[in-house]
């Protein structure tokens, strides 16, 4: 199942802006960047569990997707903390919150990966 990427960057920030509440506007400008390459990197792997589902000899399992996605996101918060000096619980929280926000919107295509 295809993912846009540009869609999920639309749903993270939006979703962002509810889950990080006060603390939004200190991560506002990073958290675009980080976002719109986070979500590239989910359309990206989720094309790839995709063709993997088609033929396992291609793309990636949903097993490497999984690990593949959690580096991403891993990197993604560790950006934020680092820029903004959130505590990395806060961050964790908040991005937690992203991802429900994206497995609800977007539904399996998202939900098998993150």
């Amino acid at each position: 199942m295809a993912v846009d990427a540009q869609a999920v960057f639309e749903e993270m920030m939006a979703a962002g802006a509810t889950a990080f509440g006060q603390g939004w506007k200190a991560v506002e400008t990073y958290a675009s960047a980080e976002f719109e390459k986070l979500a590239d990197h989910l359309a990206d792997i989720a094309e790839n569990v995709a063709l993997y589902e088609e033929n396992p000899e291609e793309g990636y399992s949903p097993k490497t997707a999984r690990k593949l996605f959690k580096i991403q996101r891993d990197a993604c918060e560790r950006v934020i903390v680092a820029v903004t000096q959130l505590p990395p619980a806060a961050v964790q929280i908040a991005m937690n919150a992203i991802m429900e926000v994206l497995k609800d919107t977007f539904g399996a295509a998202i939900a098998e990966i993150a």
